[in-house]
């Protein structure tokens, strides 16, 4: 699955000031350069925030430069944001938390810098998530069991050398989560036997697992309706697996393995 897509200022005075925030911002920076990637990216936040306000979108999708806690501290405690999308993150703990303060907030993909365990523990204050996207970290199995209190989290995409086997008991208490992508978290056949009896998982991505053909194949046994795929390939007993184009676009990608892309 993949899941689709205040500052106290009034909205009809934001827009106009636009291009003199930017020229002040551009001045303090102290040339007459193009401006710096800090520079645009506040002046894109203060953009999206106004059609946030207008009502004419719910989704911060923060592109093309890096993302540091000033940048984002405009959306701390806004309305109506339900998405927000971070590429090239730089956040601290602290301004983690400021993305948690936003009320209603539903999916949250961050890209860039590693969230450590003080940094996850700050976004699993966030109760309204749905989804949580998060392929670069360094949390742990403990700092992982704060993600238990997020009582509507139905998909968890994450990454971290950090986690271990104990890391898929900890997911079993999740009270909604159905949809699961671990990224180079080395879970091995001893960690696959803590999803045996977590009914509630309809689809499990692996992307560099310890695991064998034989631990996976008793877990097929144990959910034989779970959507599998390993480093990007359908499991063969996959009851919803189907034929995906290879990377040349030619076919099936190995003979009882379909290529499949990853949960973005």
């Amino acid at each position: 699955m993949s899941p689709s897509r205040y500052p106290d200022v009034h909205p009809a005075k934001i827009s106009p000031l636009l291009p003199t925030v930017a020229s002040l911002l551009l001045l303090v920076s102290g040339c007459g350069g193009p401006p710096t990637p800090e520079v645009e990216m506040a002046g894109i936040v203060l953009e999206q925030l106004s059609e946030v306000r207008a009502g004419h979108r719910d989704l911060i999708e923060l592109a093309g430069g890096v993302v540091d806690d000033n940048t984002i501290e405009a959306l701390r405690g806004v309305q109506g944001i339900h998405r927000v999308v971070i590429e090239q993150s730089r956040l601290s703990a602290a301004g983690l938390e400021v993305l948690a303060t936003i009320p209603g907030l539903q999916q949250l993909v961050i890209r860039g810098r590693a969230i450590d365990d003080e940094g996850l523990s700050r976004l699993a204050t966030a109760h309204t998530l749905t989804v949580l996207n998060l392929p670069q970290t360094t949390v742990s199995d403990a700092a992982l069991r704060e993600l238990q209190q997020l009582p509507e989290l139905m998909l968890l995409r994450i990454g971290s050398p950090n986690l271990q086997d104990g890391c898929l008991e900890v997911i079993t208490g999740m009270p909604a989560l159905k949809f699961l992508h671990l990224i180079d978290v080395p879970v091995s056949d001893q960690g696959l036997r803590h999803l045996h009896e977590f009914k509630q998982l309809e689809s499990l991505y692996l992307d560099g697992a310890q695991v064998s053909g034989e631990g996976v194949a008793k877990l097929m046994e144990k959910l034989p309706q779970l959507h599998l795929h390993l480093d990007q390939y359908h499991h063969d007993r996959d009851p919803r697996r189907h034929d995906h184009p290879d990377q040349s676009g030619r076919g099936s990608a190995a003979p009882g393995a379909v290529y499949c892309e990853s949960v973005t």
